[in-house]
């Protein structure tokens, strides 16, 4: 037997033949679970169904160890240690912002209010449809620190400058020159 932490709250996962010696009923077929069953893992171990959900267009189950996609015939259902036990994939949250590629819906409208407010907190609420501001602080400067986001500003920024007839180039020294003045200022 094996404790697994999900959400403050340990479970117990079994082999095959502890949950025999205990009496535990479990379904062979994961995929045909239901919420409350114990299931018969790909690596032979036997777990409780947390919950069965939507993501999208696909059924999940949410195990102790992990969530599992039911729709997709090449998934298994383990027991590994996962970081991040609340998504398909096993990567920590911030991972997966950092290695995302192209910039997600969402993104693409948090750079549009962070360049219409100026504040990555309001863009962050407005975007992602939170009321929780300290995630909105925190969240808003992780996507700040994104290449991908921050070429996005300066690419709306560009396009700006040029719609206004005004040099990108000469816009930036502007700046560059009032930031030198409040430091040696020590504004």
């Amino acid at each position: 037997m094996r404790l697994e932490k999900y959400k403050d709250k340990y479970y117990q996962l079994y082999t095959v033949e502890e949950a025999h010696n205990s009496g535990i009923a479990y379904k062979k077929d994961w995929r045909n679970a239901e919420e409350g069953n114990y299931v018969l893992t790909d690596d032979n171990m036997v777990v409780p169904v947390l919950k069965i959900k939507r993501i999208g267009k696909d059924r999940a189950i949410q195990t102790p160890t992990g969530l599992f996609n039911i729709d997709r015939a090449n998934t298994k259902l383990d027991t590994k240690h996962r970081a991040n036990k609340t998504s398909f994939t096993s990567k920590p949250p911030s991972q997966v912002i950092r290695d995302r590629k192209n910039a997600n819906n969402r993104e693409i409208m948090f750079v549009k209010y962070f360049i219409e407010t100026g504040d990555r907190v309001e863009a962050y609420l407005r975007a992602f449809k939170t009321q929780n501001i300290e995630i909105a602080k925190i969240q808003g400067a992780n996507l700040l620190k994104q290449k991908r986001i921050v070429n996005m500003i300066i690419d709306e920024v560009k396009l700006a400058c040029k719609n206004l007839g005004v040099n990108y180039e000469y816009v930036i020294k502007g700046f560059k020159e009032i930031l030198r003045g409040y430091r040696t200022e020590g504004c």
